[in-house]
């Protein structure tokens, strides 16, 4: 394979920035190590809850770029961090002679620089959608800023992506969404999943317990509608001793609710953890707990549990992304977010306790997996040649 030398793009990056900044890491990590990999990110990137364990590749060449005017009071989607990413990039272009550039988002204002450094460098942009940008659902309530930056999402998404060279999503649910809304460009929309790096799930202790317990790490807000699955709990703890252990914030929110069902008792909450530690606790669990409302999503501790090996359940949409995933193992489902529905697959993994995934293709869902689609990407767009379309 050739030496290529790649610039990633991403506003965050580990060791803050939540998950957004994991897809970057992994790909900086598992493309070819033969690649000369750098990446532009943004200083101000840092949360309350590094986790210091992400293995960030040494030989990784990491340029912040800050954002103009980073104290002003709305950040506007990081609009302002367009203008100094063009002229960075252009910069070191001119220095290492890139061959290819990855841009992921959100957050998705910095794309309008996109043409532009397009234009400037000549080289192919491939631009990366984890979300939805202009076809996601918006509040029917909208502040002045949230209508302006409708308005503005609305005049740049088509050309971003008309002029990008290709498209990488984060699930086929999103990559057909895509296609449908731009028909004339969906043969350079590809989906490049997440998925789990084996380095992150390595533990020693991988005992199961011996209560029922269901574990879910990761933010509850009250958009994803948990009452249906804490109603459900509640009906099996009349048979069985079950229990709900929830690894991240929590908030009041939750906390009124499970005591609002009767289940406070059984709901315990731990606090932020590090990735090693939510191992141990996703490896020991009965089953792992997914919610999501949206058909094109794909929770990513959906990836953690089949790298623990750990039985799945979803609440969402059985004809989602999500539910894709799910119904390809022995002992992964996918149930309409509904008591009755929770309640019956609930009594029914309480009582099999399947202590695995069973059958399914593991494999499928690696980092190195999806690192090598995205070479497979970068090498027919640079053999391609750069799309000059404007």
């Amino acid at each position: 394979m050739s030496s290529r030398s790649v610039l990633l793009i991403g506003y965050t990056y580990p060791p803050g920035g939540g998950v957004g900044s994991i897809r970057i890491a992994k790909a900086a990590k598992y493309l070819p190590d033969s690649w000369d990999i750098h990446v532009v990110t943004s200083p101000q990137n840092s949360d309350l809850d590094q986790d210091h364990q992400i293995d960030i590749p040494d030989d990784v060449t990491i340029h912040e770029v800050a954002e103009w005017w980073s104290s002003a009071p709305k950040d506007f989607d990081k609009l302002r961090w367009s203008p100094p990413l063009t002229t960075t990039v252009y910069r070191l272009h001119r220095t290492y002679d890139f061959d290819c550039i990855w841009h992921t988002v959100d957050p998705f204002l910095p794309l309008t620089a996109a043409p532009l450094i397009r234009r400037l460098t000549n080289i192919p942009y491939v631009i990366d959608l984890r979300d939805p940008w202009k076809l996601r659902p918006t509040p029917t309530e909208r502040t002045p800023f949230g209508k302006l930056y409708d308005l503005i999402s609305r005049g740049t998404e088509p050309f971003v992506l008309q002029t990008a060279d290709s498209i990488t999503t984060a699930t086929k649910g999103l990559t057909d969404m895509y296609k449908t809304a731009y028909p004339d460009i969906g043969e350079k929309i590809h989906t490049i999943r997440n998925g789990y790096d084996p380095d992150d799930f390595e533990v020693e202790d991988t005992t199961s317990l011996d209560e029922f317990q269901i574990v879910y790490p990761g933010k509850i807000t009250p958009g994803m509608d948990c009452e249906p699955f804490f109603r459900a709990v509640s009906e099996i703890r009349k048979s069985h001793d079950v229990s709900i252990l929830h690894i991240g914030h929590s908030n009041d929110h939750v906390q009124n609710l499970a005591k609002e069902v009767g289940i406070s008792n059984l709901y315990t909450n731990t606090g932020y953890l590090d990735r090693k530690s939510l191992a141990k606790h996703v490896h020991r669990a009965s089953v792992g707990l997914a919610l999501t409302r949206d058909s094109v999503q794909i929770p990513t501790k959906v990836y953690d549990y089949i790298a623990c090996d750990t039985p799945i359940l979803g609440c969402g949409p059985t004809d989602g992304s999500m539910a894709e995933i799910t119904d390809k193992f022995e002992y992964a489902w996918t149930v309409p977010n509904e008591v009755t529905a929770i309640t019956e697959i609930l009594e029914m993994i309480a009582v099999e306790r399947p202590d695995t995934l069973g059958s399914g293709p593991r494999s499928n869902y690696t980092r190195q997996r999806t690192a090598d689609q995205l070479v497979d990407v970068f090498e027919d767009v640079i053999d391609t040649g750069p799309n000059l379309r404007s």
